[in-house]
C-alpha cells in the first residue's frame, strides 16, 4: 500500500501543487495528533490560539524516544519527510482540509510525535509549568539523547559536552528547574539570571508591584516555600542546613555577587555535599528558603506631569491646572512608601534592641552640664523633663532625625532616588547610624524631583498615628506602646529648602534661622554675574532670629498672595508635627556647609590657577603642599590616606576635607601662608574643632562664637564679598544649633551618605529599581535577627562576623577592663634600665612577662612600632600620663602583660599588670602656630589647643600603666624634622 509520502512524491509534478500536498498531510499530522490526545486526560492537554492542541510540559518528560534521530542540521523539507514517515507508520487517518499554515510554524507541533505516532505525556501532573503564555509553548523543544547536554542559542543547538552521574543528575535538575520557572521551553538557567544581580529576582517574594494588588497595598506572598532544615548538611558534620544557607545569603549581599554568580556557587557547593537539599539546587529555590520575609510595601500614585497625588483608577487629573488624561501608561507614576509602625516592630524583635534604647538613663557624661549627645540640647532635654513624652516614664518612646537627598543612579541618565531616612536618637550614635537600624518611610524615584507635599504625605500621617496612638510592640515577652516623634532633621540646602517648602540658598530670607534678607552682589564689572550674599552686619550679626509660629503665620500669607513671605513659599508637612520646631528643630549640617562648603571653597581660592593673581593665593606652593601631605600616615580610624591637591583636589570626599581641615592644614600651611590669612583661618578651625568635641562646655561656645564671628566678619575683607554665600553666613549660627541639638557629629548627614552608598550597591541593572532596593532592604532588616541564631562561638559565628559584621580587628584575649589584647603574644628582653622601671612601677620583679603589638583601649587600637606589617599609618603616637603625673605625647614601643603564675582554670581570674613603653617625645618651647605681635596682635585668643608642636623624639621611655594612656593622638610630620601632634575633638565619628 503507497504511503501518503510516496503519494505526493509521485503525483506532485509542480512546486505549487507540492506545496499543496504538504500542506495536506500536514493536516494529517493535526488530525493524528488530536486522535492520539483523546485518549488521555483532558487537564493533560490544552487548545493554543490557533486551535491546536498541544500536551502541557512537565520537569520529567521527553520529546522524542531515546533511539529517535537526531534531527540537528537538516533542513526543513528533511524534517518533514521525517515526521511525515512518522505518520504512515503510525496508521492515522487522512483528513482533507485547506489552510494557510507554513510548513516551519508546524514543525513544533509534528516534533511532538514520535515514530510511533504517541505522545509522550507524564505523569506527574503537579509539576506541569505555566502555559498562560501560549507563545512561549510553541518553541521547539530541545532534541537530545538522554546522556548529551546542550545548551541553546540563537544560531541553533551547540553541543557542551557530557556530564557522569551525580553530576549529570545535578545539571539536569538545574536545567529543568529554570524550565519550570522561566515558562520558555528552552530557556537555560543563565539566561534566567544572565546580567541581573540576584536581588532582582527576589521580586516573586515580595511581589509589590502586582497589578492585580490594591491600589495602594500589595499582598505578601503566598507560595510555599521550602521548609526550614536544622539537620546537618551531611552526617557527622556540626554546620546545620539552615546556618549554611544564611551564610550564603550574607555571602552574596555583602560581596554584590550576580544571579549567576550565586547559581554557579550553589552548584559548586552542592558537588561537595552528599545529600543535596532543594535549597541548593538553583537560585529559585534557595530564594525560597527565605520567602518568610513579607513584606508590606505601599505604592502611591501621581501624576507624571503636576505630580499631584492620584488614585490608581484615575482617568484624569484632579489638578484643576493640570486636568491631564491619566488613561495612558506614562501618566501616572508612583513611589514606594515603608510603614514605619511594621519596621519598628521588627526592630524591637531584635534581641538586646530594648536594651540599647536605654542608653540614654545609662551614659555616663564627662561633664554633667557639657553638650554631649542630642540628649543635652535644649529640643530634647525639654521633652525628657520629668513626665515628658520622652523622659524615663515612658522608657520606650523614641524619636527621629530625618534626612532626604537626591541620589543619582546611573551615569547615563537624569535617574536618581530619593529616599527618606528616619534615624533613631536613643540608640547609642555607634548603633543608630548603622544601615540597618535606619528605618527607610519611602522612596521617590525618576528622572524629577519629587513633591514634598506628595512624597512626605504618608510620613506625616504614619507620624501622626505615632505621636497620639504609638504602636505595640513585643519587650521581654509582653506587650508595650511605643510612640515614636519627629524633632530633628538634616540635609543640604536644596532638600532643606524642599522640605521646608522655602526658597532656594540665592533667593532672599533663604537663611532658615534668621530674618537676614541678604543682597545681590556682582561678580563681574559688567553687572552681568550675580550671587545672592550676606555681608555681615556689625550691629546684629545673627540677624533677628525666627521663631516657629511667625514661619506658619508667613506661610499662610504665602498661600494668600502666593508668592513666598519671609523666604517661606507656604505650609511644610513639618509644621503639622507636635514635637518639631520649624526652626529649631532643623539643623545646619555641618558635612555640606562646612566642609563641602567652606573648606572646599577655601582650597579652590588657595590652589585654583583662576586665582593665581589673586594676593591670597597660595598656588606656586601646590607642590610643597602635595610633597607634605605625601609623608603624612594617618592613624587607622582615618580610612583615606591624603590625596594631593594638585591633582585630585576636585574629587576629595568630605571624610578627606575633615582630615585636611582639623589635622593637616595648619601644620603644612603654618610657614606658607601669610601671617593674616593664617591667622584668619586658624579662627575658622578652631571654632569647628570646638563644636566637634565629644564634650562641649558653655565656654566652648562662647569661644566658638567669638571666633566665627570674626572669621566671617573678615572674610570679605580679605577675600571679598561675593564669597559671602548662605553657607559662610551659617557658621554664624552654628553654636545656636549645638545648644538646640548637641555637637555637630551629632545631626550631620555622614551617616546617611553612607547609607544612600550602601542603597547603591543594591542597584544591579536598569530594569525594575524600586523592587530591586526594596526586596534587599527588607532582607537587610530581617537579617541581624535571623543571624542571632548561629552561636558567635561556632566557627560559623565567626565566619559570620568577618562577612556581615565586618570587624577589622579579632580580639584575642582579654587583658584588664576595657583592655584587649590583638594578634599573639612573644617574648623579648628588657634592657636593664627598662627592666628596672617596672620593678619601680610595680614594687615587684615581673615573673612573667608577655608582649604584644597592638591592643584595644577604650574602643581606640592603638599599634606599637615595633608593629612592621602596617608601614603607611602610624597609629602609636599616644597622650598619656606619667608616673609624675604629667601630660605627655610619646610613640608606644610596644605592650606588655605580666602574667602570674597560678593554678586557675580558664579563664584565669587572678589580676594581671598591664603596662605600656612609651617612647617620650619633647613639645616644643612655642605653644601654639599662631604668632602673637604688635604687627598681627592674636585679638580673639587663638591657642590652637588640639595641636601641638613637637621638638624631638627623646630617649626616654616611660613604663605606665595601660589605662595611663589617654587616647590614640595624629601625628604630621613631613620628613623635615618638624613634628606636630594633633589631638582628635571625638572618637564617636568615624569615616
Amino acid at each position: 500500500m503507497m504511503s501518503s509520502q510516496e503519494a505526493i512524491q509521485d503525483n506532485c509534478s509542480s512546486d505549487e501543487e507540492s506545496n499543496n500536498a504538504t500542506r495536506l498531510d500536514i493536516q494529517i499530522g493535526r488530525e493524528a495528533a488530536k486522535d492520539v490526545c483523546l485518549q488521555i486526560k483532558p487537564q493533560e492537554v490544552y487548545i493554543n490560539t490557533r486551535g491546536h492542541v498541544r500536551p502541557r510540559f512537565y520537569k520529567k518528560r521527553k520529546y522524542m524516544d531515546n533511539n529517535a534521530p537526531n534531527l540537528r542540521g537538516t533542513t526543513n523539507s528533511e524534517k518533514c519527510d521525517h515526521q511525515l514517515s512518522g505518520l504512515s507508520a503510525a496508521n492515522c487517518d487522512t483528513h482533507a482540509g485547506d489552510t494557510d499554515l507554513f510548513v516551519n510554524e508546524e514543525i513544533c507541533e509534528l516534533q511532538r510525535i514520535n515514530e510511533r505516532g504517541i505522545i509522550d505525556v507524564p505523569s506527574h501532573p503537579e509539576s506541569v509549568r505555566n502555559v498562560e503564555n501560549p507563545k512561549s509553548q510553541e518553541k521547539t523543544p530541545s532534541l537530545s539523547s538522554q546522556n548529551d547536554c546542550y545548551s541553546d542559542t540563537e544560531e541553533g543547538m551547540q553541543d557542551i559536552g557530557t556530564f557522569d552521574g551525580p553530576a549529570q543528575e545535578l545539571f539536569d535538575s538545574q536545567r529543568d528547574e529554570a524550565e519550570i520557572e522561566s515558562g520558555e521551553d528552552e530557556m537555560t538557567t543563565s539566561d534566567i539570571v544572565n546580567e541581573e544581580k540576584w536581588f532582582d529576582l527576589l521580586k516573586d517574594l515580595t511581589n509589590v508591584m502586582d497589578d492585580s494588588s490594591s491600589d495602594e497595598q500589595s499582598e505578601p506572598h503566598s507560595d510555599s516555600r521550602i521548609p526550614a532544615c536544622d539537620t546537618p548538611i551531611y552526617s557527622g558534620h556540626s554546620l546545620t542546613i539552615q546556618h549554611s544557607l544564611l551564610l550564603i545569603l550574607v555571602y552574596s549581599i555583602t560581596h554584590s555577587i550576580t544571579g549567576m554568580q550565586l547559581n554557579d556557587l550553589l552548584t559548586l557547593i552542592s558537588l561537595h555535599l552528599l545529600e543535596v537539599h532543594p535549597a541548593y539546587k538553583s537560585v529559585t529555590r534557595f530564594k525560597r528558603y527565605f520567602a518568610n520575609l513579607d513584606s508590606t510595601f505601599k505604592k502611591h500614585y501621581y501624576c507624571s506631569r503636576c505630580l499631584i497625588s492620584v488614585q490608581k483608577d484615575a482617568e484624569v487629573c484632579p489638578n484643576v491646572a493640570c486636568s491631564k488624561a491619566l488613561t495612558s501608561k506614562s501618566a501616572k507614576s508612583f513611589f514606594i512608601e515603608l510603614p514605619i509602625d511594621e519596621q519598628i516592630k521588627k526592630l524591637f524583635l531584635r534581641s538586646g534592641f530594648s536594651s540599647l534604647l536605654q542608653h540614654k538613663f545609662r551614659r555616663e557624661k564627662k561633664r554633667n552640664e557639657n553638650y554631649e549627645d542630642i540628649y543635652d540640647g535644649h529640643i530634647y532635654r525639654n521633652l525628657s523633663r520629668a513626665g515628658g513624652p520622652l523622659s524615663s516614664k515612658f522608657p520606650y518612646n523614641i524619636s527621629f532625625t530625618w534626612n532626604t537627598d537626591g541620589v543619582p543612579v546611573f551615569k547615563s541618565s537624569k535617574f536618581s532616588i530619593w529616599p527618606m531616612y528616619l534615624m533613631i536618637n536613643e540608640l547609642p550614635f555607634k548603633h543608630r547610624k548603622m544601615k540597618e537600624n535606619l528605618i527607610l518611610s519611602g522612596i521617590w524615584f525618576g528622572d524629577t524631583k519629587p513633591l514634598i507635599t506628595t512624597f512626605a504625605s504618608p510620613l506625616l500621617e504614619n507620624m501622626k498615628v505615632l505621636e497620639e496612638k504609638g504602636v505595640e510592640v513585643c519587650v521581654n515577652d509582653s506587650t508595650v506602646t511605643c510612640h515614636a516623634y519627629l524633632i530633628c532633621g538634616t540635609a543640604d540646602l536644596p532638600a532643606k529648602s524642599m522640605a521646608l517648602n522655602c526658597v532656594q540658598f540665592n533667593g532672599s530670607y533663604s537663611c532658615t534661622k534668621c530674618l537676614q534678607k541678604g543682597e545681590t552682589v556682582f561678580t563681574r564689572n559688567d553687572r552681568r554675574g550675580h550671587v545672592h550674599a550676606y555681608p555681615y552686619q556689625k550691629e546684629n550679626p545673627l540677624g533677628k532670629v525666627r521663631d516657629s509660629v511667625d514661619c506658619y503665620t508667613s506661610a499662610c500669607e504665602a498661600i494668600q498672595s502666593r508668592k513666598p513671605v519671609n523666604g517661606i513659599k507656604g505650609p511644610s508637612f513639618l509644621m503639622k508635627l507636635k514635637f518639631y520646631d520649624y526652626v529649631r528643630s532643623t539643623s545646619i549640617d555641618y558635612m555640606h556647609c562646612v566642609l563641602l562648603g567652606v573648606t572646599k571653597l577655601l582650597l579652590s581660592l588657595w590652589f585654583s590657577v583662576a586665582h593665581s593673581s589673586e594676593h591670597f593665593s597660595v598656588m606656586k606652593f601646590v607642590d610643597l603642599v602635595d610633597e607634605r601631605l605625601k609623608h603624612v600616615k594617618p592613624t587607622y580610624n582615618i580610612t583615606r590616606l591624603p590625596r594631593s591637591i594638585s591633582d585630585h583636589m576636585k574629587y576629595w570626599k568630605a571624610s578627606e576635607l575633615r582630615s585636611w581641615l582639623i589635622y593637616y592644614s595648619l601644620p603644612i600651611l603654618a610657614d606658607i601662608m601669610s601671617e593674616y590669612y593664617f591667622y584668619h583661618y586658624s579662627t575658622f578651625v578652631e571654632a569647628i574643632w570646638y563644636l566637634s568635641q565629644d564634650s562641649i562646655s558653655e565656654l566652648d561656645l562662647q569661644r566658638s562664637q567669638r571666633l566665627l564671628n570674626y572669621f566671617v566678619f573678615m572674610f570679605e575683607a580679605l577675600y571679598g564679598s561675593r564669597y559671602m554665600t548662605l553657607n559662610m553666613h551659617s557658621l554664624l549660627h552654628l553654636p545656636s544649633c549645638v545648644k538646640d541639638l548637641g555637637p555637630l557629629w551629632v545631626h550631620s548627614c555622614f551617616p546617611f551618605e553612607d547609607a544612600n552608598g550602601e542603597l547603591l550597591k543594591l542597584f544591579h541593572g536598569t530594569q525594575c529599581v524600586e523592587i530591586q532596593i526594596v526586596s534587599a532592604l527588607n532582607i537587610l532588616q530581617i537579617l541581624p535577627s535571623l543571624t542571632e541564631e548561629i552561636p558567635n562561638e561556632s566557627r560559623a559565628g565567626s565566619v559570620l562576623k568577618q562577612m556581615y559584621k565586618k570587624e577589622r580587628f579579632r580580639l584575642t584575649q582579654q587583658l584588664d577592663d576595657d583592655v584587649f589584647a590583638l594578634g599573639k603574644g612573644y617574648s623579648k628582653t628588657l634592657i636593664p634600665s627598662q627592666f628596672t622601671e617596672v620593678v619601680k612601677l610595680v614594687g615587684k620583679i615581673p615573673s612573667n612577662l608577655v608582649y604584644f603589638n597592638r591592643v584595644k583601649l577604650h574602643n581606640q587600637i592603638l599599634y606599637s612600632k615595633d608593629y612592621k606589617k602596617v608601614q603607611a599609618r602610624n597609629s602609636y603616637t599616644v597622650k598619656y600620663t606619667s608616673k609624675d603625673n604629667l601630660v605627655h605625647f610619646g610613640h608606644v614601643d610596644c605592650f606588655a602583660v605580666d602574667f602570674p603564675l597560678c593554678l586557675c582554670d580558664a579563664p584565669c581570674k587572678c589580676s594581671k599588670i598591664t603596662l605600656a613603653f612609651i617612647n617620650r617625645l619633647r613639645e616644643s618651647s612655642r605653644k601654639s602656630l599662631v604668632i602673637d605681635s604688635v604687627k598681627n596682635p592674636n585679638c580673639v585668643d587663638v591657642s590652637l589647643r588640639h595641636i601641638h608642636e613637637i621638638e624631638d623624639v627623646t630617649n626616654v621611655v616611660d613604663v605606665v600603666y595601660i589605662q595611663n594612656v589617654l587616647s590614640l593622638c595624629m601625628e604630621v610630620s613631613f620628613g623635615e624634622k618638624r613634628l606636630y601632634v594633633c589631638e582628635f575633638p571625638n572618637f564617636v565619628e568615624s569615616d
